[in-house]
């Protein structure tokens, strides 16, 4: 019994390897949304809430890690499986996300800013992107 019972908490208390070294810093007065992809462009087939999740939300003036789970290099392994080596992050407006439908929002590039982010850029940003308003 006190082994069957060893094996269960390490089974419940085991987690999975995780990396949260990737933030995105929200360094303006709205709301956003940050949406992490392997291709070039946004996927049709991602389900649409999945655009505008709790988990992805960002508050104003506040830093957000986003966790990718499988090691603690995950990140690194999800850039470095897609096509080009180079994930694709979209950043969105909450208000963008209420006002228009998930079709408008793929088909007229409804973004407030893309970052294509190699590894490198990462390591030499400290795995943190600062979104400002406008351009950056």
């Amino acid at each position: 019994f006190i082994l069957y019972l060893f094996f269960l908490l390490m089974i419940v208390g085991c987690e999975p390897p995780t990396d949260v070294r990737l933030k995105v810093e929200n360094r303006t007065n709205r709301v956003i949304y940050a949406r992490f992809e392997q291709d070039n462009t946004l996927s049709r087939s991602e389900n649409i809430i999945g655009y505008a999740h709790p988990t992805d939300k960002i508050k104003p003036h506040e830093i957000t890690p986003f966790l990718q789970i499988g090691s603690n290099n995950a990140w690194e392994y999800f850039i470095n499986s897609s096509k080009d080596s180079t994930m694709h992050l979209f950043i969105f407006y909450e208000d963008t996300l209420i006002k228009y439908s998930i079709a408008e929002i793929i088909e007229q590039n409804k973004f407030a800013r893309k970052y294509d982010l190699k590894v490198n850029h990462l390591d030499a940003m400290n795995w943190t992107v600062i979104f400002i308003d406008g351009h950056n």
